[in-house]
């Protein structure tokens, strides 16, 4: 978002020496607007993608730890099972 806001500042300074020339801008007074657009650009692409990169790393882990712990809980569950079952007791019906 940082990257998005500072070329549509860019963008905006750029078209407001059009605006407000009364003859053909030089190229040097526009230069300006869009060199601020490519930088916050630029920063804002370093700090998303590596941004995005640790949310995927960081999403792919948590969902391997709820899958190992859901399949930790239907083995111990398994195992209360049997371990009622062998015991004697009688299994109760709903």
């Amino acid at each position: 978002m940082v990257g998005l806001l500072g070329t549509v500042d860019g963008m905006v300074q750029s078209f407001q020496v059009i605006a407000m020339s009364e003859t053909q801008p030089k190229p040097s007074q526009l230069a300006q607007g869009i060199l601020m657009a490519l930088i916050t650009t630029l920063v804002g692409l370093i700090l998303a993608i590596p941004a995005i990169i640790a949310f995927n790393l960081l999403k792919n882990r948590l969902t391997r730890l709820v899958m190992e712990t859901g399949q930790t809980v239907g083995n111990l569950m398994a195992r209360f099972e049997t371990m009622g079952r062998k015991s004697g007791m009688p299994e109760m019906t709903p």
